[in-house]
């Protein structure tokens, strides 16, 4: 009987070297883009809570015939207002204003830090509710606003 020696690699050693070095790869391509993904999806989540607050705000200044908040203030997310003096309001978030006809509570940032906050502030006549965000850089420079390092909506973008 004859044997043979074989030096090579087997199709299917082959083929398990092939995709241990697929998935090692894939691995490393997700570990590299996870940051990246994550302030996506936080800004993601920011445009939504801007747009429900700004809805809330909306509807509030509809059956209230003005703005929430004191005049003249500014709100931010990070920040849970305390009782004012004569004022008996119902707070449901940072901003004080009772919103519960139209949320249980006010959105906060994602991360709710003093670089990302909302804010919000009026004037008795319009206002401006500002955020900032991490992956849609092109969106805070496209707003009209008048800070280019920040996302602007509101009836005034220069209000903040």
């Amino acid at each position: 009987m004859q044997t043979r020696s074989s030096s090579g690699l087997t199709l299917i050693e082959l083929t398990i070297t092939l995709g241990i070095i697929v998935i090692l790869a894939s691995v490393l391509l997700l570990v590299m883009e996870i940051p990246e993904l994550e302030q996506k999806a936080r800004d993601n989540k920011r445009l939504s809570d801007i747009a429900t607050i700004e809805r809330i705000i909306n509807e509030y200044a509809n059956n209230a015939k003005s703005f929430p908040g004191i005049a003249n203030t500014t709100y931010a997310s990070n920040v849970i207002p305390d009782e004012e003096e004569g004022q008996d309001i119902l707070v449901s978030g940072w901003i004080y204003a009772d919103f519960t006809l139209y949320s249980p509570t006010l959105p906060i940032d994602p991360k709710n830090t003093d670089n990302h906050v909302y804010s919000y502030r009026h004037n008795g006549k319009a206002y401006e509710i500002n955020a900032s965000l991490e992956y849609f850089d092109n969106l805070m420079q496209e707003d009209n606003g008048d800070d280019p390092a920040l996302y602007e909506v509101g009836t005034n973008l220069s209000i903040l």
